[in-house]
C-alpha cells in the first residue's frame, strides 16, 4: 500500500468515525487539509485499486477525475476533484424489508 493510500484510508477512517456516512464522507475528504493538495496518478490509481496503467487508460478516454496538466508528460488530480468523483461514484443502497 503506498503512504498516500494509507494517509487516505486512515482519514477516511476518521471521517466515519467521526458519523458522517456515504458521499458526506467524501465531503470531507475533500477539504481535509491532512490530505495533498494534488496526487499523482500512482497514487489515486492506488486509492481506487486500479493499475496506474488502467487509470491511465481512462484519463486518454475522457474519463474523470478532471485533472491538471503540468507538462506534456505530468498530470496532477486535485483533492476536490478526486473526491467529487468517488462521491459520484457512490451508491446507497436501501434495505428493502
Amino acid at each position: 500500500m503506498t503512504d498516500i493510500r494509507t494517509l487516505f484510508s486512515e482519514r477516511q477512517a476518521h471521517w466515519t468515525s467521526q458519523g458522517f456516512k456515504g458521499r458526506e464522507v467524501y465531503d470531507q475528504l475533500a477539504a481535509d487539509t491532512y490530505l495533498p493538495a494534488q496526487f499523482q496518478p500512482a497514487d489515486v490509481a492506488a486509492i481506487c485499486g486500479l493499475t496506474t496503467h488502467a487509470f491511465t487508460q481512462r484519463r486518454f478516454k475522457g474519463m474523470k477525475p478532471d485533472f491538471i496538466r503540468i507538462s506534456s508528460n505530468h498530470v496532477r488530480y486535485p483533492r476536490e476533484s478526486i473526491c467529487s468523483w468517488m462521491a459520484e461514484m457512490f451508491i446507497s443502497q436501501k434495505a428493502t424489508a
